[in-house]
């Protein structure tokens, strides 16, 4: 029934006999408060994911680090492109896609340089955003890399041609 206690613990010390009852609620909040103090613990040491997997769970996998430096250099040198483009009064359609192919990357501490027009510049970036699509270890960033490179490439043709 609820509001019922566990049964009574009784401990005999000396003389005194000392009754012990704890509530079925105590217990519960006292488990679940073990089972968040050992998860905290074991994220902390970086043991949870293997703790994961020997119960039979697939757990996310991390980003890597070098997957992370060529999205954030992505993103340095595609914020450069979004001023350059400004900067040089390119026509909007060139403006919007080079701000939509920034704003698809995760933010950036980074910057990058810039040089030369922005027909050359695009395609500069259009080569490096293939190359880091080759060097990326992620399927999914592979995608992104080579969709910002033929993106780039587009811009750069659509540029020389006077559009």
């Amino acid at each position: 029934m609820i509001g019922q206690s566990c049964p009574a613990s009784v401990a005999n010390i000396g003389s005194a006999t000392v009754t012990l009852v704890v509530s079925r609620r105590s217990l519960l909040l006292g488990g679940v408060g073990s089972l968040v103090v050992a998860g905290v613990g074991l994220a902390a040491t970086d043991r949870l994911d293997d703790v994961l997997r020997l119960a039979g769970a697939r757990p996310k996998p991390r980003p890597d680090a070098h997957d992370i430096a060529l999205a954030e250099n992505a993103r340095a040198e595609a914020d450069q492109l979004v001023q350059l483009a400004i900067a040089e009064r390119a026509p909007e359609a060139v403006i919007a896609t080079l701000e939509a192919q920034a704003a698809g990357l995760p933010h950036a501490d980074r910057t990058a340089v810039i040089e030369g027009a922005l027909k050359v510049a695009c395609d500069a970036a259009a080569g490096r955003r293939a190359d880091d699509a080759l060097a990326a270890r992620s399927s999914d960033l592979a995608v992104v890399l080579g969709s910002l490179s033929s993106g780039l490439a587009q811009v750069a043709s659509v540029l020389g041609q006077g559009r």
